[in-house]
């Protein structure tokens, strides 16, 4: 579990420019093993900026 974990937040760091530290366990192979989570991480982060957009429709920004 720890490893998946570890792979979505390499996955997530790769894939946004939050700065998102990257992990300080993560092996030399780290970003190739996380790319089976790139789907997930993707739907994350556009869940997050849909609720942003619908919260700022709801607050009438124009």
């Amino acid at each position: 579990m720890d490893d998946l974990l570890r792979d979505l937040r390499v996955a997530a760091c790769f894939l946004t420019r939050l700065p998102v530290p990257w992990p300080p366990d993560a092996p030399a192979d780290a970003l190739g093993r996380s790319m089976r989570l790139f789907p997930l991480a993707g739907a994350g982060i556009g869940l997050a900026a849909g609720l942003v957009w619908a919260l700022a429709l709801w607050l009438g920004a124009p």
